[in-house]
């Protein structure tokens, strides 16, 4: 700290502790989940009954996306009402999407944290609406778990797509979110679809 001039208030630190509160998380363990406070505050919402209230809503709830699986896939009923010329019409298909994100969250989802000497796993998928991903580390019994999750829909252009590209497409996705997680290390790539199988053959890569 003296060093780069980095300067510390007592007060302000904590020691040899086994549970901390950090930017809206909870690290303990080995693990990270979301600040109870705030998921206390999300359940307590009600639904909204117009856009400035829907977009308060996934403004809160995205803060957490990478903690819900196929977050884009559950929201996508949502994002309908925030296009414009749209009329603000909540139905049944929005209630059960706003009722699954915020029970998602409230039955407090716990991901590992990162660790750089472990092997990952990053497994994929796609639909007609969305793409998405899962990046997961074994522990010591092998057994994998959640480091984060990550999902988008899928742009106007995209919806185009033949399945087996939009399964190419989830792999290249996934790629590049968890870049960081990624990059110089070796990965394992798990996929559903079939007719991806031959890249692992491939030598080289065409452009």
């Amino acid at each position: 700290c003296e060093k780069e001039n980095i300067k510390l208030k007592l007060s302000k630190c904590v020691f040899a502790q086994t549970k901390i509160s950090f930017l809206g998380y909870e690290i303990e363990q080995g693990t990270v989940s979301p600040n109870n406070a705030n998921i206390e505050t999300i359940k307590k919402l009600q639904p909204p009954t117009n856009v400035k209230e829907l977009q308060r809503f996934l403004g809160s709830v995205n803060v957490y996306n990478k903690f819900i699986p196929q977050y884009a896939k559950l929201r996508y009923p949502l994002n309908q009402l925030l296009k414009k010329d749209v009329k603000f019409n909540w139905t049944n298909e929005c209630q059960d999407a706003f009722d699954k994100l915020k029970e998602t969250l409230t039955t407090k989802p716990v991901l590992n944290l990162y660790n750089p000497d472990v092997t990952c796993h990053v497994f994929v998928d796609a639909s007609q609406k969305s793409v998405g991903a899962v990046l997961k580390q074994p522990d010591a019994s092998d057994i994998l778990h959640p480091i984060a999750y990550h999902s988008r829909t899928l742009r106007d252009y995209e919806k185009n797509y033949a399945i087996t590209e939009l399964e190419c497409l989830a792999i290249v996705d996934a790629l590049d979110k968890f870049y960081y997680y990624l990059h110089g290390q070796k990965f394992v790539i798990h996929t559903d679809h079939a007719a991806l199988v031959w890249l692992k053959n491939v030598k080289k890569l065409k452009r």
